[in-house]
C-alpha cells in the first residue's frame, strides 16, 4: 500500500536555501508499508524502508523509471536492490546507480529520521546534469543503443547545452571510432579536427 502526502514542511535545523523537506511519515509506519510515495517539489518520490528489521535503512528516489516512467514503488526490493517490473531494470537504492545499460540512473533524495519522524528533501540531491549526459550519450553511442542516445540528446538540450556542442560529441566519436554515427541529423557533416575540433559552415552561427 502505498500513501500521496502533499504537504511540504521544514524540520528543525534543516538545511538552508533550497532545501524544502517534505514529512513523509513515523518509521515505524513507514517500516510497516515498505513504501510511500509523497509529491516532491516537481515530481513523485518513492521513500522506501529496507534492510533489517532491527537496524532499517531509509532510502528515497524518483518514484518514475528513467527508462520508460513505470512507478517504480510497484517494483520489488532485495538486499538494497530495487527491481522495475515493467523491464526489470535494477537500481541501487542508496546511490540510483543502474545496473542495466539500457536504463538510466534514477534520481536520489536526501532523507533525514527526526524524532522518530521521516523526511525527504523535495529536490534530488545536486549533480552535472551536462556531465552525466554526455557520459550516457557516449555510452549509447558506444553501446549503439539509439533510446540512450535520444534521452540524452534531449537531456542535454533540455539543460542548456549548446547543440554544436552536442553535434562535435557526436562527429568525434565516429570520427574516433572510425565509424559513422548518426545520433544526429547531420552529425557527419561539418569540418571537424581531433586536436581542435569544431562544427563547419553546415551549423548556423
Amino acid at each position: 500500500m502505498t500513501t500521496t502526502i502533499e504537504n511540504l514542511s521544514r524540520p528543525p535545523a534543516a538545511r538552508p536555501e533550497r532545501d524544502q523537506w517534505i514529512h513523509v511519515a513515523p518509521l515505524e509506519e513507514l517500516c510497516r508499508r515498505q513504501v510511500m510515495v509523497v509529491r516532491g517539489a516537481d515530481r513523485p518520490i518513492a521513500v522506501y524502508a529496507h534492510g533489517p528489521e532491527d537496524a532499517p535503512q531509509v532510502s528515497a528516489v524518483d518514484n518514475r523509471c528513467p527508462h520508460m516512467g513505470f512507478p517504480l514503488h510497484r517494483g520489488t526490493v532485495q538486499n538494497g536492490i530495487l527491481t522495475c517490473h515493467w523491464h526489470h531494470a535494477r537500481f541501487d537504492l542508496c546511490s540510483g546507480c543502474t545496473f542495466d545499460l539500457f536504463a538510466d540512473d534514477v534520481p536520489v533524495y536526501d532523507v533525514e529520521t527526526r524524532d522518530g519522524e521521516v523526511y525527504v528533501a523535495a529536490h534530488p540531491r545536486q549533480t552535472d546534469p551536462g556531465e552525466r549526459l554526455r557520459r550516457r550519450l557516449r555510452e549509447g553511442m558506444e553501446q549503439n543503443i539509439s533510446l540512450i542516445q535520444a534521452k540524452s540528446i534531449i537531456g542535454l538540450l533540455k539543460a542548456g547545452v549548446d547543440y554544436r556542442e552536442i553535434v562535435r560529441q557526436v562527429a568525434l566519436f565516429g570520427l574516433k571510432n572510425s565509424r559513422l554515427v548518426t545520433a544526429l541529423p547531420g552529425a557527419q557533416t561539418g569540418s571537424i579536427n581531433e586536436t581542435n575540433p569544431t562544427v563547419g559552415a553546415n551549423l548556423d552561427e
